[in-house]
């Protein structure tokens, strides 16, 4: 199915907004595709679990231990060598990333179980979601929270809420007087979101009267300190350390690329790690509204070269609310006659000028919001 789809800055586009068949042989399928195929195996799973109220939720018991413990170790890594297993297992990361979790959660209960606790199930709440996506994840993570309760798995229940119409069915389910968890990434980012999470945050309080919350991300002003233990940001450590181009989170010898310094808060210089290498920007953004620069390799040995971009600034990619890329900058070649242009990116891909498999990117002059921008990054980037 072709669509329309006009950007931030009134381009318009015809695009495909129907995912393209992908054989299941393959060893990587795209997340769309695993969380459509996932969703069958949820009936599986909740034969035998009790459910409550109006959403018919599973019904989840109070957890009472409080933990002893900051560090938390991400979902994916739990099968690594070097885990610590004196951390807490999280799923604050993207939804692919533990889609595997969603559709097998018993190849993971021994597992978990050797961990010091396990932070429930996070899946996406965002605000430009349907009500009825996110209705349904919030259902799989208390499907998967109260499986894995039920198989001995010291898990904390977490709490996850977007709009004021998800208010509701957030807690719908949950224990009270129980330790909980909740996460504020990307919060900040705007008075909007930072007032419907506290309002959400306040509503949860009066509905559950948590002993204790587990509060993973930066504090809000606001939140009720007295009652919270604040983990480790193991995702954000990593990101400060760079990421690979892809934007998933790996071990510090497998990061391709590392954080030089920070033009603003949402506005992070990165370089390869490698001198030989090529930065290229990720795919996607574990923070919304991020914005990343793109640093061109340095001279060998510290030549003279004829590159005149060499150490200098290459590129510049700005990611949406949805931690998806919106646009490239690029400054250090010619693209249609632009010496300095951007291309519009809209689901996690470029936009093309054709249909053709190999078709090249749409380009455009920037615009003064952009220009303001770059300016800003002039300031603090060497460039040409």
């Amino acid at each position: 199915m072709y669509r329309e789809y006009e950007d931030l800055f009134g381009n318009k586009y015809t695009v495909n907004s129907t995912p393209q068949p992908v054989s299941r042989k393959k060893s990587k399928l795209p997340s769309h595709y695993r969380l459509r195929i996932n969703s069958l195996y949820l009936t599986e799973v909740t034969k035998g679990l009790r459910k409550t109220g109006t959403f018919d939720m599973p019904t989840i018991e109070p957890n009472v231990n409080i933990p002893t413990v900051v560090e938390t170790t991400p979902f994916d890594r739990i099968r690594a060598k070097d885990a610590n297993l004196d951390s807490l297992v999280t799923f604050y990361a993207h939804d692919n990333r533990f889609a595997s979790g969603l559709s097998h959660p018993w190849d993971y209960t021994e597992r978990l179980t050797l961990f010091s606790g396990v932070i429930a199930p996070d899946l996406s709440q965002y605000i430009n979601m349907d009500y009825a996506a996110r209705l349904y994840n919030n259902y799989a993570n208390k499907v998967l929270t109260a499986y894995w309760q039920g198989q001995n798995v010291n898990i904390y229940p977490n709490v996850t809420w977007s709009l004021p119409d998800s208010y509701e069915y957030s807690v719908a389910g949950l224990p009270q007087r129980s330790v909980i968890a909740i996460n504020s990434m990307g919060i900040r980012s705007s008075n909007f979101s930072l007032s419907i999470w506290l309002d959400g945050y306040n509503y949860m309080l009066n509905a559950l009267d948590p002993i204790c919350i587990l509060r993973y991300g930066p504090k809000i002003p606001g939140e009720n300190e007295s009652i919270s233990i604040y983990i480790n940001n193991t995702q954000l450590n990593a990101l400060r350390n760079g990421r690979k181009a892809k934007g998933v989170l790996e071990d510090e010898s497998s990061r391709e690329y590392q954080t030089v310094f920070h033009v603003a808060d949402n506005i992070i210089v990165v370089e390869a790690k490698k001198k030989s290498a090529m930065v290229k920007l990720p795919e996607e953004s574990h923070t919304p509204n991020r914005i990343y620069v793109a640093v061109n390799k340095p001279p060998k040995n510290n030549s003279s070269t004829s590159d005149p971009y060499a150490g200098k600034l290459k590129s510049i990619a700005v990611y949406g609310n949805d931690c998806k890329k919106l646009y490239e900058i690029h400054v250090d070649h010619t693209h249609d006659g632009l010496p300095i242009h951007y291309h519009p990116w809209y689901d996690g891909k470029p936009i093309k000028a054709g249909s053709g498999k190999h078709s090249p990117s749409v380009a455009h002059e920037l615009t003064a919001e952009m220009k303001e921008l770059l300016n800003q990054i002039y300031n603090k980037v060497p460039h040409v």
